[in-house]
């Protein structure tokens, strides 16, 4: 059966939190946003293009400017990510990242792949998460209750017909976040990972064996919220998202 969250919806004074999302037109990155909206932090959303943005607001309900500032920019080379850090520090002090970046590719064994293929999802699933956290994890590093969350899959432990970049690329992503977790580790800033167990949905679009975008949003908007955990790698089912959602922890 279908898992629901019921949490009451108090937001936590949480106003002086500005949190940086990207990854805002994909599923999961907007459920967190609406989640962090939902307890009253202020959120830039990245996103790459104006028809991506345009969209994603309009399913959030187009929320004023002075809750959801958005940002349109690539990050792909240093020179692209340090005009996105200027026009996104443009809202004010950022104090927390999620960094929920990356989509689904399934397009036949690795190699049979061409070199340009490989390149590509590369960039997309891997050097995408380095870029963005290259370029705004130092810059919030050194601050007291600063938090950077990087959003991964069960992919990692799993290989799927014809998917086998994902999990490649997945591997090396996870590895990336503890070299990260361990360099920074004397450093005020939390840094999670929060790994996805299940199939997740639009909240409006939920199927048997599906859960909300919105449910999983809270459990992050919860891990953000909460100084409760640093330097873990957060593995996150469908039973332990209600914890995480009101504590932060596991």
């Amino acid at each position: 059966p279908r898992y629901k969250l019921h949490i009451a919806r108090k937001p936590l004074s949480m106003a002086q939190k500005t949190v940086l999302v990207f990854g805002g037109s994909g599923i999961v990155g907007q459920g967190v946003i609406r989640a962090l909206l939902e307890n009253a932090c202020r959120v830039v959303a990245v996103f790459r293009s104006a028809e991506s943005e345009e969209k994603a607001k309009r399913r959030l309900g187009n929320p004023p400017e002075s809750a959801l500032m958005t940002v349109i920019g690539a990050w792909d080379s240093e020179e692209d990510a340090a005009t996105l850090k200027t026009n996104a520090c443009k809202a004010g002090e950022i104090t927390d990242v999620v960094s929920s970046i990356g989509g689904w590719w399934q397009k036949g064994p690795v190699l049979d792949q061409s070199l340009e293929e490989y390149s590509k999802v590369h960039k997309d699933l891997l050097q995408s998460h380095f870029m963005a956290a290259k370029t705004f994890l130092p810059l919030i590093a050194d601050k007291e209750g600063t938090s950077y969350t990087f959003i991964t899959g069960d992919s990692v432990h799993s290989i799927y017909p014809n998917a086998g970049f994902v999990t490649m690329f997945s591997a090396a992503l996870v590895k990336l976040v503890s070299v990260v977790q361990a360099e920074y580790s004397t450093k005020p800033v939390r840094v999670n990972e929060f790994c996805i167990h299940f199939y997740v949905q639009p909240w409006d679009a939920v199927t048997s064996g599906g859960v909300s975008n919105l449910d999983i949003g809270r459990a992050i908007a919860g891990v953000v919220i909460h100084p409760t955990t640093s330097g873990a790698s957060l593995q996150v089912g469908a039973k332990n998202m209600e914890k995480l959602a009101t504590t932060g922890s596991l």
